[in-house]
């Protein structure tokens, strides 16, 4: 697992437990049980500056200090979390989330970065917890419901580590990235089990590990980072994370202080607050992919030799509405009709790549040179079009073209053995000054 997803994993982690914290207490009564309001609130405060931080060190250039001071406050977050669940006896989920503690660090040290830490550390952590399915832990009040499942699980724990040991030694690479998926499969399970009667504290780790071992190269991290500070798109993401902040401490405030609680607004605000937390993000990452190809192509190329820079060309996709004084309907016309401009530039391209590939491949065999002059002219008629197409030799002594081969409607009307001299026709004075006539 690369450092950066290793980062957004954390980030998930960390934000979705602040959320739930502060919108459905009652699901994680589990791990807040005898915390009082202000601390709940304040861990909750915690965990997003975490989880926002984590996210930062991903969308944006950083000092190696700032780094490790996040990794530091990360690391605590994790370790605070970790305890929060062996306090309440969650020993899966604190296996889990001590394992994803060592994928931070090793993501984070310089000389494992050539490994993928996750892969690594998911089969040790299967193995486990494959181990704890075997003791009488799932005797607990909140495990009850697997306990009858357990030696099912262990086999699933134990075989897809086995199966990850056996890639991570001696499968070949083509099909090893594939099967290591393999190791989501009990984490599905678990999510699945518990998903009836929602326990958020055992959910959220389970889904998350869950998709980061499905789809670890859906997010293409590399192209999110923003290479200058300062940047019309670096205010985007703060403003999002300040604005979810204000309304998750709003909607909490408001939920407390109703006077006839209900749970189930609870769940609905909840859920409410995790599409809008995505939408942001996506927006976010959105915005940042638009700035990142408009820098790496900095400059185009208008109808009138005009370069524009990325910034002139950021706003044009954020406002459309108008270019030059000229109204949409007008501007976009004149879009299509230059991408249509550009599509018929780049099929007649493609079409004299074909010929010359093909032709390329008749001329690979030793021929002699009227054959070869043939296929040549024949190739030329075809990409023109034209009604007629020859291929002259020069006889310098005689200053006379004599046709070698001849394609087209028209060359059936050209005699056999046909000359004529360079000083006179079109042909000929093609020939004297070297040009296109």
């Amino acid at each position: 697992m690369k450092a950066h997803l290793s980062k957004f994993l954390f980030a998930s982690i960390f934000a979705i437990s602040a959320q739930s914290f502060l919108l459905v207490p009652q699901r994680q009564e589990i791990l807040l049980r005898g915390d009082s309001p202000i601390f709940i609130v304040a861990l909750s405060i915690f965990f997003f500056l975490s989880g926002y931080l984590n996210l930062a060190l991903i969308l944006y250039d950083h000092t190696l200090r700032r780094e490790k001071l996040v990794t530091l406050l990360s690391l605590s977050s994790l370790a605070l979390l970790g305890f929060l669940y062996m306090r309440a006896s969650l020993f899966l989920e604190a296996t889990l989330l001590i394992s994803l503690g060592i994928v931070y660090i090793l993501s984070a040290w310089g000389k494992y970065q050539k490994r993928d830490a996750f892969k690594d550390v998911m089969i040790i952590a299967n193995m486990l917890i494959g181990v704890l399915f075997l003791g009488n832990f799932l005797t607990l009040p909140f495990y009850q419901r697997a306990e009858r499942f357990a030696a099912l699980f262990s086999a699933f724990f134990l075989g897809t580590a086995a199966i990850g040991l056996f890639l991570l030694f001696g499968a070949k690479k083509s099909y090893s990235q594939a099967l290591f998926k393999l190791l989501a499969i009990p984490w599905i399970g678990w999510f699945l089990l518990f998903s009836w009667r929602p326990e958020i504290s055992i959910l959220i780790p389970s889904i998350l590990v869950f998709f980061a071992l499905l789809i670890p190269d859906l997010i293409p991290f590399k192209k999110l980072r923003l290479p200058e500070k300062g940047m019309l798109g670096s205010i985007v993401f703060p403003i999002f994370t300040l604005a979810n902040i204000t309304i998750l401490l709003l909607f909490s405030y408001l939920l407390q202080s109703s006077t006839s609680p209900n749970y189930r607004n609870n769940d609905l605000v909840f859920a409410f607050s995790l599409v809008l937390g995505v939408f942001s993000l996506f927006i976010v990452m959105k915005l940042h992919l638009i700035i990142y190809d408009l820098i790496r192509n900095p400059s185009v190329e208008q109808n009138n030799i005009e370069k524009k820079s990325a910034l002139e060309n950021f706003s044009k996709y954020l406002f459309p509405q108008e270019k030059d004084g000229i109204p949409f309907s007008e501007w976009q016309a004149e879009k299509i009709q230059s991408l249509s401009n550009e599509l018929a530039k780049e099929r007649a391209r493609a079409k004299r790549f074909e010929i010359l590939r093909s032709l390329r491949t008749q001329l690979d065999d030793q021929l002699d040179d009227p054959v070869a002059a043939q296929l040549v002219v024949n190739s030329i008629q075809k990409y023109f079009r034209a009604s007629i197409a020859v291929i002259s030799l020069y006889d310098i002594e005689n200053r006379e073209l004599s046709i070698l081969a001849s394609a087209g409607e028209m060359s059936a009307g050209v005699p056999t053995g046909y000359k004529q001299s360079i000083d006179v026709g079109i042909m000929g004075r093609a020939a004297r000054v070297r040009k296109t006539q």
